[in-house]
């Protein structure tokens, strides 16, 4: 085993590769960049985010923002603001070390496992993160023993502007979206925001702002008007057992996609941040969309999530009950494949226990191997050969 961490952005930071894939992540916070899909090719496709001040020695108060970047698990997710102060934003799991157990590259495949003892809610939760041969595929999963609370939780993943065009931007079904709770206005904290507080839509193409004309803007298209910061959640249909979300960057020629069990993530949060906050660290300088998968009251965290609020009296949950002596098990699975020009937004993804295939809004269909369906049974095959086209 190999437990030599590098510097990676100001951050000590395991690495490990599949044939394909390679990956960074840190160990604080647990946070999954930098990464290069298709590796192995001359044209890798990087899409995440590191904070830009993420090597400028800033003196930060809140501790998720230090080696802000890509993907990573918050529990309790959100912004935490209990009146004892039990608990940062974003959860320990965002913000303190992780200890290694196990890391292995064999015959093209790669697995990585942490620990972290949790004070608050007190736990165990073990990460796991494999590669698999030829696939341009994260798996990961988050297991959680111990816990008697209701806590939001969810995966933090936000990626960097493509580097040509635009994403657009699309989900499985939701029955409906929800803008952030927050005072009136169109700044607060030298933060200026585009959406009104709490304002119900269900179309991403079509979410209320805050002025008359443009009375709405299309949110499914990012980077898109800037100067602002907003925070937006789609929340699935109940009926789903699956629900994925996508990113197509088709002047770049790649989609990002990630794919959850959505009867335990059932929230998609979209972070959308396009220097708006001009406060320090960010400075107006940051651009970068979190799409984040979770079960929490947008980025309210405790004690909102676990109270009534607007999602879950739509029957949505936005808490998970922890139990001292049944195992919570957050399965999530992401990745990129390569679209030609004219491929559109995503319409659909299907998924097997060998494959996922994803269909563009031009009807053409791009698919890898992968073992989609560990998302639902937290089940992985190992050392299987396979090319993803």
């Amino acid at each position: 085993m190999r437990d030599a961490t590098r510097l990676i952005h100001g951050q000590a930071s395991w690495e490990f590769r599949s044939d394909t894939v390679e990956l960074a992540i840190t160990q604080t916070g647990g946070m999954i960049a930098l990464v290069s899909f298709f590796a192995d090719s001359d044209r890798p496709i990087r899409p995440y985010y590191v904070a830009p001040w993420a090597e400028e020695g800033l003196e930060i108060d809140v501790p998720v923002l230090v080696p802000l970047r890509g993907d990573f698990f918050c529990m309790p997710f959100g912004a935490n603001a209990t009146t004892d102060g039990r608990y940062t934003v974003h959860g320990e799991t965002a913000t303190r070390a992780w200890t290694l157990v196990e890391l292995s590259e064999q015959s093209g495949a790669a697995h990585l496992t942490l620990e972290m003892q949790v004070s608050s809610p007190e736990s165990r939760v073990t990460k796991d993160v494999w590669l698999r041969p030829g696939e341009p595929v994260i798996y990961t999963q988050h297991r959680i023993e111990g816990g008697s609370e209701k806590v939001p939780l969810g995966h933090h993943a936000t990626l960097a502007p493509p580097p040509a065009g635009k994403y657009r931007i699309s989900t499985s079904r939701f029955t409906f979206g929800l803008t952030a709770p927050r005072p009136e206005g169109a700044m607060v904290n030298d933060e200026y925001f585009a959406l009104p507080p709490l304002a119900e839509f269900n179309q991403l193409e079509k979410v209320p702002t805050i002025w008359k004309s443009p009375p709405t803007l299309d949110y499914g298209v990012f980077p898109g008007v800037s100067g602002f910061c907003d925070v937006l959640s789609l929340n699935a249909d109940p009926v789903l057992k699956y629900g994925w979300t996508a990113a197509v960057a088709e002047e770049a020629g790649y989609l990002w996609f990630s794919i959850k069990d959505a009867r335990v993530l059932p929230t998609t949060l979209m972070w959308v941040e396009d220097g708006g906050r001009r406060g320090a660290p960010w400075l107006g300088r940051n651009q970068c969309i979190g799409l984040e998968e979770v079960c929490g009251f947008l980025a309210e965290g405790l004690p909102a999530a676990a109270e009534s609020n607007l999602v879950n009296q739509h029957g949505i949950p936005t808490a998970i009950q922890l139990h001292p002596d049944q195992p919570t098990v957050v399965n999530y699975l992401q990745g990129v494949l390569r679209v030609r020009p004219g491929f559109g937004t995503v319409t659909d993804i299907q998924m097997t226990s060998d494959r996922i295939v994803i269909r563009g809004s031009n009807g053409e269909k791009v698919s890898t191997p992968a073992a989609g369906e560990f998302v639902l049974t937290g089940k992985i095959p190992t050392g299987q050969e396979s090319t993803a086209r």
